[in-house]
């Protein structure tokens, strides 16, 4: 059956006053798929492109998708829910004639081939991929994008992968929309003042989180869920413009991104808002509800010995104590076994940091409300993680030194290290087997530069090698400085003791001068950037990203930003945390 039985050719004079024929297609066939997407199929042809425009309220028409045209029956769709038939229009261009949906000068096929440096359906311009993208065209590139960061300012977001965004003129004809790389830019500020914008009042931030065991209302588990920033609630005009600008750029999400609200805003939703979302495709989900009923979840099973401690943020537990934590740690030394009363999530660095140590981690709520558990603080304990429950008991010295006199390695492991290459080379000089001198974080970027991935969707950079730590080590009399350090007794037994000193270690790579041709070397480096460019500085090391042990937080990366000189600035911060606590224990 036809659902339109006309056509409309319609012309549109572009910058450089050529013709653009877009047709306005039949569409033969409505339908949703499972997940709630609308499919329309209409006949199709290659050589030509496909623009779904949605009518997404009586004020808000967008485009929602760009498709590649086919010969035969071919599908549109869009990556949010689906509206009634009369809210769609399928537009039709030709390929080798395309048009400029977003006005940037740039054709949409170009654009659309370029992604994520560009975007077809947005205004925004391009940015180098260090500092973000304008599309996310699949999750590969949402996961390059994301980071996962603790902030003060929003704990929902603590131990999550996101990304930020930003949206600038959202309310505007124009709006261009960001998507920050999260690893280069902390906070949204930073990427601003990196692209030179110029923020006002109707523009939009927050974040994009990643939900890796998301049961969405169409059945799909994983998701994705957007909140502004501090979890605020704003009205449904402004958070469905929002949402359908950010899905416009995100073609690969299956009606599985959500509209998160923070507890704080939760009753200005309610009270204000939250009768205009009714049946508006637009699934919110509230903090209290996220977290309110869920009492166990099982991070890591596994068992383990130790003293059991109700741990303060300030306080540094041992490596044999089982802690139970109110609120997640910043990092986390070596510990026997972990259980917290917050929330935590697969990706949060405490249960990374569990998995690495192969140690019980859970959270339980209100755990010292549950007397088995508050009777056994202060005492030794047998602690076990299981997938539907947990076990705890006491335990007695002797199991506690015979569990870990069992877990001590037999022999020494000592990781390779090459100092042979004395040079920084670019990551495309790089190859997997030069790890043992550069690092496995170098080498494996370096070779995923290779699997012809988008330009611009690894980033492009140098590897320092092992060379010019060990040189500036030496130059500084900082290899006699470790060994006196870790062969003093109050170091050894002494853990507060020991933290201290490996912070004034610390302060002291930081302020040492580095050899006159070494700041030659990384200057020479440095000057290879745009000028105006933050260079992100990582760690890689012989003791990180390594097959079945991934070092995940151990060291500290940096950003040098223009304004602050010399870039052996950040070199030696990163240095410096090759002797952070966390790594040491």
């Amino acid at each position: 059956m036809k659902y339109l039985h006309h056509l409309i050719l319609l012309f549109s004079v572009v910058l450089h006053s050529q013709l653009i024929a877009q047709v306005a297609v039949p569409i033969d066939n409505y339908s949703v798929n499972v997940f709630g997407q609308v499919q329309l199929s209409i006949e199709g042809e290659s050589g030509k492109y496909y623009i779904l425009q949605a009518q997404h309220s009586p004020s808000f028409e967008w485009t929602s998708s760009m498709t590649l045209g086919v010969d035969g029956t071919m599908v549109i769709s869009e990556p949010g829910a689906a509206y009634p038939l009369e809210n769609y229009t399928v537009w039709e261009y030709d390929a080798s004639n395309p048009g400029d949906i977003d006005g940037d000068g740039i054709d949409d096929i170009t654009e659309f081939q370029n992604m994520p440096t560009d975007a077809p359906l947005n205004f925004a311009e391009a940015v180098d991929f260090v500092n973000g993208a304008t599309s996310i065209p699949d999750a590969e590139t949402f996961l390059n994008l994301a980071d996962v960061n603790n902030v003060g300012w929003a704990p929902f977001l603590d131990d999550q992968l996101y990304v930020k965004f930003g949206i600038l003129d959202r309310d505007t004809p124009e709006p261009k929309v960001y998507f920050i790389n999260s690893n280069t830019h902390g906070v949204h500020y930073g990427f601003w003042n990196a692209i030179g914008a110029d923020v006002t009042g109707d523009d939009s931030s927050g974040e994009i989180v990643f939900n890796p065991i998301q049961l969405n209302p169409n059945g799909l588990i994983g998701g994705y869920s957007f909140n502004f920033s501090f979890g605020n609630a704003y009205d449904f005009e402004a958070t469905q413009r929002t949402y359908q600008l950010l899905m416009a750029s995100m073609p690969f999400v299956q009606n599985n991104m959500n509209h998160f609200i923070g507890e704080n805003d939760e009753d200005d939703y309610l009270d204000d808002y939250a009768d205009d979302y009714e049946d508006s495709g637009i699934d919110v989900v509230l903090e209290s509800v996220v977290f309110g009923n869920v009492d166990y979840i099982p991070l890591h099973q596994a068992e383990g010995f130790g003293f059991f401690r109700h741990m303060e943020l300030d306080e540094t537990p041992g490596s044999r104590d089982i802690v139970l934590y109110d609120a997640l740690p910043n990092s986390l030394p070596r510990v026997g076994g972990i259980m917290t009363s917050v929330i935590q999530t697969p990706l949060s660095h405490v249960n990374l940091r569990a998995i690495q140590d192969n140690v019980p981690n859970a959270y339980i709520a209100d755990p010292l409300s549950i007397d088995s558990i508050a009777s056994l603080l202060g005492n030794y304990i047998y602690y076990r993680v299981e997938a539907e429950s947990y076990f705890i008991r006491e335990a007695t010295l002797d199991e506690v030194n015979d569990w870990y006199e069992d877990l001590r390695p037999t022999d020494p492991q000592i990781p390779e290290r090459d100092l042979s290459i004395t040079e920084i080379l670019p990551l495309d000089d790089i190859s997997f087997d030069m790890s043992s001198a550069l690092g496995a974080k170098c080498a494996n970027v370096s070779t995923m530069r290779t699997f012809g991935f988008p330009e611009g969707t690894i980033p492009d950079g140098y590897g320092v090698p092992f060379y010019f730590y060990d040189e500036f080590m030496q130059y500084n009399d900082f290899y006699e400085e470790a060994e006196v350090m870790i062969t003093n007794p109050s170091f050894i037994y002494d853990i507060d003791f020991r933290e201290d000193r490996l912070r004034d270690f610390r302060d002291d790579i930081k302020d040492a001068p580095m050899p006159p041709w070494m700041m030659d070397a990384l200057q020479e480096m440095h000057d290879s950037f745009p000028v105006g460019t933050p260079v992100r500085c990582r760690s890689s090391t012989n003791n990180e990203d390594l097959p079945g042990f991934s070092g995940a937080g151990l060291y500290t990366s940096k950003t040098q930003y223009p304004e602050e000189g010399h870039i052996s600035k950040s070199i030696k911060q990163v240095y410096a945390s090759m002797w952070n606590f966390r790594a040491y224990e």
